[in-house]
């Protein structure tokens, strides 16, 4: 009897996909037709297109993109299209793709997908010269150990 459970239990967990978002603090401003806004904190879930494409229908996403959704506090979330290559990338945004999107560069420029705001640019800040702006992310000395 408890193998038939422990089959069970196992069935159901290999069933139910993996969710390998990557949710980080970034500092994200928009472009406006005055300039830049003011940057701002925010939650940002980093994922690959076909992440996004698990859980929305409604918009045209590329799968072999990465997207930035970008939590707006009271008002409904900002979908974004990072406007950067990273080669090798595989089905699931992982925190080692996020260490190599911004590795190189404290900042990666995004194009906006959704809403009224469609093809509005972001900039999205993850680092500063030492260090990340998620108190959750190892130190970048670690990083490139």
């Amino acid at each position: 009897m408890p193998r038939k459970i422990l089959l069970a239990f196992i069935l159901v967990f290999t069933a139910v996909p993996a969710r390998a978002v990557v949710d980080r603090e970034c500092i994200v401003a928009i472009q406006a037709k005055s300039g830049w806004s003011k940057e701002q904190r925010r939650t940002v879930h980093f994922m690959t297109g076909l992440e996004l494409a698990r859980i929305t229908t409604v918009m045209k996403i590329d799968f072999g993109q990465i997207y930035a959704v970008i939590d707006n506090g009271r008002n409904l979330p900002t979908v974004t299209r990072i406007n950067t290559v990273l080669p090798g990338v595989r089905r699931e945004f992982t925190n080692a793709d996020f260490v190599r999107l911004f590795v190189n560069s404290f900042e990666r420029p995004a194009t906006q997908i959704d809403g009224m705001g469609r093809d509005l640019k972001w900039r999205l800040r993850a680092r500063t010269f030492d260090s990340w702006i998620d108190d959750d992310m190892p130190s970048m000395h670690l990083v490139f150990l």
